[in-house]
């Protein structure tokens, strides 16, 4: 059974962080750009638990239940970042994720790219 996204689940989550943000008087520092910067560090963060590391080492650090959970918070930022950022765009998450997906769809046919990691261009180089 599919479970799609509710666009009141994504309404939600942004309404909750848009309380958190006016009740600590923050949204005169949440300006796009600031926010796109405040995203990508929350990204980088990220990065940061994996850097240098292999897939065998990032499974054994996965067991640690503290680093799972700093991981875990990492990326909770990125999504309070990219949530905020979308609020203060007026961006419809799920009607412009189903609009990408279809283009996706048509640069990446499942009968030409299944299984393979190229970019887009490299299938229009190969026909």
């Amino acid at each position: 059974m599919k479970k799609s996204i509710k666009q009141s689940d994504i309404e939600g989550l942004k309404e909750k962080i848009r309380k958190f943000v006016r009740a600590r008087d923050w949204e005169k520092f949440h300006k796009p750009k600031d926010l796109a910067i405040a995203l990508i560090e929350e990204a980088a963060e990220l990065l940061s638990h994996f850097r240098y590391l292999s897939d065998s080492e990032i499974q054994a650090m996965l067991k640690n239940k503290k680093t799972k959970k700093e991981i875990d918070y990492e990326l909770v930022d990125v999504l309070y970042h990219l949530l905020r950022l979308s609020d203060v765009l007026n961006v419809d998450l799920k009607k412009t994720l189903n609009e990408k997906l279809k283009i996706s769809g048509k640069k990446y046919p499942i009968s030409r790219v299944k299984g393979k990691p190229f970019k887009y261009t490299y299938y229009r180089s190969s026909y």
